[in-house]
């Protein structure tokens, strides 16, 4: 009966933001919104809505309203101080609305274990919480129903009934209550960390079976960690329907060992030594170890108990007392080095950052598949029966791929793979992609105009049009074809000769961008981010202006896209970016670059690469959303777009070209790890979910889909 968590928070539709950099500069305090630390150790100040969206999909802590300097991170464990007030039935916690929380640590999916001190304003308890769990799994444990949607939470309360102490504790949630219908005030620090679910690490609510015990056949038994050679250690809490005990079992235990101590045994044979612990309670949390956990009665009566337990076994300790100290700064010898707050290693190819400097071919060939193995997203039955849902509902709609670095020659992409994508585009439903010609110099060995001969051949095969106007783009939506237009990632072609960018667009290019991540001499990338437009690429945007093509200001630096916006005389495009303020990573986009994009009358497309979504890599339909949503909330929902950067050649040799380029992807800059990548089915269920979670209407999913696009489109193009 394994449970996952579920958000008891509801959602405040309005947002804002301290960027990261702003705050650390000027070591401001949040006003009316909220500090979050993600799981990287990244701070940013927020308002409640978005970070009660990212604590909901387990991204990051709220802190409360403290300087972020309060915060501190040592292996793996977050520790800070707050002072807060509580609530009257606040975001969860009682059946009865004249109780008072404080939300210490909110729901996560995963499972916390730390310590809590606290001093507060009058006696309190103490509260960990497991959920949800069903009606049926109910029992007479200690269980909080939410007003709303009736799902369930057990919890594990303490009663110290003092106004300071210190708790140890583990759960998915945790926080400190009062049974009365007043505000109190605590001052608590927290120390904790978060951990992944696994065998040792788990959240759930089972029943009981019969002891098979020798002498315990007329007693229960519930097994939280079974039997195991190593040793077992860790923090439980628990809440149970009636009074239990407390097992560990030690061995077993070779011959000779038996000498009158307590021993469980099933056959005679194999023997434990028996740990054998009555709270006389039916909750509580214990510090445990041994070589298996368990829960018991002296009944015969099946009981209910919920529980997290934060455990570890004998191999994850030892390799906590193997743990290395992190270098600070660069280093090419350093096992780990610490730069911008990204912990990069130089000997695992399988963490999150590697550095591939001076590496063999055999060992980014390594890395190249374990990143292979992380790129695709798994979906449920029914989220992709959700999926189909939405796509058939808005099967006569426009749906426009804003990008898709799949042509012919770009990264040695084959006609083949071009083929490929673009049919997974079709089967898709999509009306136009935009798809990238050029992105950077060298990024591959056939130059730009015979690009376009060769992609021909594909499209003609396809039987998919060029179209250079709105028009063309709906008469091919109602004749049941796919159309394409193409991008430029970046244009350093027009700095070697502005003649070039005529030509390409003749060719049938008609949206480009300055720069690919790293400056040139048009205008500043997002890797430097200290630098906008250049006065070499003001006669850029004037030459596009004049030519139709629509200026992009995605890779770019936040200041190139403020100039941009500035200097273009029609609506620029951010044709796949991601908001900074819900990731900070300098390839996404501050709020006033997306505010300049909007400002012009242009539209904001958030990109489906994991990287740029959150500090899971993940790139599923829920973590692009709220990227989606925060951007509609920041600059009007009728100017977001929908991009899904998909490698369609994401295989061994094209990972192997690019993980060494560390002009273009430094891991110091946050490049270079295994990230899943949104594909274009998946676009219809992130309208699953911009409908069910954040109440897009018809009107604003069409826009998202492809109007608000074709109106940027139409603007530059006539």
């Amino acid at each position: 009966m394994k449970i996952f968590t579920f958000a008891l928070i509801p959602l405040i539709l309005s947002f804002g933001i301290i960027p990261l950099s702003d705050a650390a500069e000027d070591n401001q305090i949040c006003i009316d919104k909220i500090w979050i630390e993600n799981t990287k150790g990244k701070i940013a100040c927020v308002t409640p809505s978005t970070a009660e969206k990212l604590v909901e999909r387990g991204w990051g802590t709220l802190l409360d309203d403290q300087s972020h300097d309060t915060v501190k991170k040592h292996h793996g464990w977050t520790s800070f101080t707050a002072t807060s007030d509580s609530e009257r039935h606040p975001r969860m916690v009682t059946t009865e609305e004249d109780h008072h929380m404080i939300l210490a640590l909110p729901f996560t999916e995963n499972v916390y274990k730390g310590i809590v001190s606290y001093d507060a304003t009058e006696p309190i308890q103490l509260i960990s919480m497991h959920g949800p769990i069903s009606d049926d799994e109910k029992g007479e444990q200690m269980v909080w129903t939410h007003p709303e949607n009736g799902k369930n939470v057990a919890l594990t309360v303490e009663f110290p009934e003092k106004s300071m102490g210190s708790w140890l504790f583990t759960g998915q949630a945790m926080g400190l209550h009062i049974l009365k219908n007043h505000t109190f005030s605590a001052t608590y620090s927290v120390s904790y960390t978060e951990l992944e679910l696994s065998d040792t690490v788990k959240s759930e609510t089972i029943q009981s079976v019969q002891d098979p015990g020798i002498g315990h056949e007329n007693h229960q038994l519930a097994i939280i960690l079974p039997p195991n050679e190593k040793i077992y250690s860790g923090v439980l809490s628990f809440t149970a329907s009636e009074p239990v005990q407390l097992v560990t079992l030690h061995g077993p235990l070779a011959e000779g060992e038996d000498r009158g101590q307590a021993i469980w045994t099933t056959d005679g044979e194999t023997k434990y030594g028996l740990t054998f612990y009555d709270p006389e309670t039916q909750m509580g949390t214990w510090v445990f170890s041994g070589n298996a956990l368990a829960i018991h009665t002296m009944n015969d009566e099946p009981f209910t108990v919920s529980y997290t337990v934060a455990g570890q076994i004998e191999e994850y300790a030892e390799s906590l007392n193997e743990e290395k100290q992190i270098h600070q700064g660069y280093s090419a010898t350093a096992e780990q080095y610490e730069v911008n707050g990204n912990i990069i290693s130089n000997v695992d190819v399988t963490a999150d950052l590697w550095n591939p400097r001076e590496k063999s071919a055999e060992l980014i060939e390594q890395r190249a598949d374990y990143m292979i193995g992380k790129f695709d997203l798994d979906r449920t039955p029914e989220q992709l029966q959700r999926a189909a849902e939405a796509k058939a509902k808005y099967a006569d709609d426009i749906l426009i791929n804003s990008l898709l670095p799949a042509s012919v020659g770009i990264v040695e992409n084959t006609p083949e793979l071009f083929e490929k994508a673009l049919q997974r585009n079709i089967d898709a439903g999509t009306t136009l992609v935009s798809a990238t010609v050029y992105a950077f110099p060298a990024d591959g060995k056939m130059d730009i105009l015979t690009r376009f001969d060769e992609n021909q051949k594909v499209l003609d095969k396809l039987g998919i049009q060029l179209v250079n106007d709105v028009s063309s783009i709906r008469d091919a939506k109602s004749q049941g074809k796919m159309a394409l237009i193409y991008n430029s990632q970046g244009a350093e072609y027009f700095i070697d000769d502005n003649t070039l960018l005529e030509q390409v667009k003749n060719r049938g290019l008609h949206i480009s961008n300055f720069v690919y991540n790293s400056n040139n001499a048009l205008a500043g990338g997002g890797n430097e981010q200290d630098m906008g437009v250049t006065d070499l690429g003001l006669e850029f945007i004037e030459e596009a202006n004049r030519l139709g093509i629509i200026v992009d200001c995605s890779h770019s630096s936040t200041q190139t896209c403020i100039d941009a916006a500035e200097h273009s005389t029609k609506p620029i495009l951010a044709s796949h970016s991601n908001a900074y303020a819900i990731h900070p990573l300098n390839r996404n986009t501050h709020d006033e670059g997306l505010v300049a994009v909007a400002e012009s009358g242009g539209a904001v497309c958030t990109v489906g690469v994991g990287l740029f979504l959150n500090d899971q890599y993940d790139a599923s339909p829920e973590s692009f959303a709220i990227h989606v949503d925060y951007t509609g909330d920041l600059i009007g929902r009728d100017k977001t777009c929908f991009a899904t950067d998909y490698t369609h050649n994401y295989n061994r040799d094209y990972l192997t070209s690019v993980i060494p380029n560390m002009d273009l992807y430094p891991p110091e800059k946050g490049f270079g790890a295994p990230a899943s990548n949104l594909a274009i089915e998946h676009v219809w269920g992130v309208v699953g979910v911009l409908e069910d979670d954040y109440d897009w209407s018809e009107e604003e999913i069409r826009g998202f889909l492809g109007e608000n696009l074709l109106r940027v489109y139409d603007a530059n193009w006539n």
